[in-house]
């Protein structure tokens, strides 16, 4: 059982989530007497797979054109289905990125294949790929079972999986190809960019996220969140409940229809533990949870726990804090 992985970059650096996958596709590739390959479109493929050495990748199916070195649709699908129909590979993973869910989409479409879109766990059982997903906006979890002979094509979120980092080792070998790009698959252009002049919120990537719930009581106490997040060096998060209610905007939210996360330190406020958004943070290594229920469900999978007013206790360990800094101590 063969795996590919589409290999997401940006400016010739990969993606933490192209590591991850490549893992992840190694594990249940060995399992089942199979190899990984990473489909690399782009100009600079030999760049690229460089930086895939030690990640259980064989082989870099490379396929070159200039046409590739921005992510267009029409394209990259072209290149990838012409690649996918001459190497016939059992699974392609997709890193769930923006441009990635639109890729996999249309290649789906294009390969007349079926496609487990925006998934949070994989696995193999009985020669057949799972993919597990969330539905009804993330009030239930769905498992899909691909039957057919067909290309199984799998859109995966990042951090699902760990990042095992940059691995040491000889790069896979590279099997270098053209892409034969005709005036169809060249049907639009891009003209430029524009620098979002919005809040940007770095969540996947952080090592320490701060994230609020119900239990905080008023938009207004955001506020605290952020002071402390700020002193921990980390992000603020929040729960859908929250994003729901306009407390906070939604590049904010974690949980199966938000963010899925993997920091270092994830502090929990006010948030009860509904399996939505334990979904989206319960890898953190670790959790610490603070909520006036003893009972609520974030307790099951917290590391640490403090039962009390979350208004209360915020603000006390904001202050420890600054005093630990204050004193020249690390926090």
């Amino acid at each position: 059982m063969d795996f590919w992985v589409v290999v997401a970059e940006e400016h010739g650096t990969v993606k933490p989530v192209t590591r991850e996958l490549c893992a992840r596709a190694a594990e249940l590739a060995g399992a089942a007497g199979g190899k990984v390959s990473a489909l690399v479109l782009s100009g600079r493929g030999e760049e690229i797979n460089q930086q895939l050495a030690g990640l259980g990748v064989a082989q870099s199916i490379c396929v070159n054109s200039p046409e590739l070195r921005r992510y267009r649709t029409r394209p990259w699908v072209d290149a990838a289905a012409a690649a996918v129909r001459a190497h016939s590979p059992k699974v392609v993973l997709v890193p769930a990125t923006t441009n990635g869910r639109e890729f996999a989409a249309s290649l789906a479409a294009a390969l007349d294949t079926g496609i487990a879109a925006d998934a949070t766990e994989i696995a193999v059982d009985g020669g057949k790929l799972l993919a597990k997903r969330p539905v009804y906006g993330g009030r239930l979890v769905d498992t899909i079972e691909f039957t057919g002979d067909g290309p199984c094509i799998c859109s995966v979120r990042p951090k699902a999986y760990s990042d095992p980092g940059a691995g040491a080792g000889d790069a896979p070998a590279v099997v270098a190809t053209e892409a034969a790009l005709g005036p169809d698959s060249l049907d639009a252009e891009i003209l430029g960019f524009a620098a979002n002049e919005g809040e940007s919120v770095n969540l996947v990537d952080a090592d320490v996220i701060v994230s609020g719930g119900r239990g905080i009581q008023d938009p207004k106490n955001f506020e605290m969140i952020q002071q402390l997040a700020t002193e921990l060096g980390g992000a603020v998060g929040a729960s859908r409940a929250v994003v729901d209610a306009g407390w906070i905007p939604y590049p904010h939210q974690v949980g199966q229809t938000g963010k899925t996360v993997r920091p270092k330190l994830y502090i929990a406020v006010g948030i009860s533990g509904a399996i939505q958004h334990l979904a989206g943070m319960k890898t953190s290594e670790t959790i610490v949870a603070i909520n006036k229920d003893a009972a609520a469900p974030i307790f099951k999978i917290a590391n640490w726990g403090f039962v009390g007013d979350a208004l209360q206790i915020v603000p006390l360990l904001t202050k420890k804090l600054r005093e630990r800094k204050g004193a020249g101590s690390p926090a």
